[in-house]
């Protein structure tokens, strides 16, 4: 058995009021309206998390201004995923 991380993200999913989910991974949170979905980036994620790190730091969505918010989606996500910035 080999020890050591995986990843070197915190992975947290919350279920949220509305029938969805929000995903922090690091420091990157995203809203998921579809389980599936969520399941499946999940499983890309983990597969190859450089890649889809490097995808994500292409957003180049920098710090947030303190009362700033936004969404924004990586170029293979479907609808149902929403990138969440700012507070």
């Amino acid at each position: 058995m080999n020890f050591g991380k995986i990843i070197n993200q915190t992975i947290k999913i919350q279920a949220s009021g509305n029938n969805g989910f929000l995903v922090t991974v690091g420091c990157g949170r995203f809203v998921y309206s579809d389980k599936k979905k969520l399941v499946e980036d999940l499983e890309e994620y983990l597969s190859d998390p450089k890649r889809f790190e490097a995808e994500y730091n292409k957003l180049n969505l920098g710090p947030a201004n303190i009362g700033d918010a936004g969404s924004a989606s990586l170029p293979h996500t479907s609808p149902h995923t929403h990138i969440v910035y700012g507070s």
